[in-house]
């Protein structure tokens, strides 16, 4: 008998999906043509670099919420992101 070691290790993993209150939210209000703004805090997660131009994880997901749920291109992008090192 095969075991899939990758549906175990996932099945441990996830504890909580946590509140997506907020984030259903933002969907309603862009499908419907309302304003939206989507914020992205933090280190290197959001930091664009010159390899990656728009490629980046904040430059990314907001393209997909942009395309996938505001068509009307109500949105407003802010990308905040803060050096943790120095």
């Amino acid at each position: 008998m095969k075991m899939d070691y990758q549906k175990i290790m996932v099945s441990r993993s996830l504890i909580s999906t946590g509140n997506n209150f907020r984030i259903k939210k933002a969907i309603k209000k862009a499908r419907q043509g309302e304003d939206v703004t989507i914020a992205y805090l933090g280190g290197s997660i959001t930091r664009r670099n010159d390899e990656l131009k728009d490629r980046g994880f904040a430059d990314a997901s907001f393209r997909y919420f942009k395309e996938r749920f505001a068509t009307s291109g109500n949105l407003t992008y802010i990308n905040a992101y803060l050096r943790c090192s120095f």
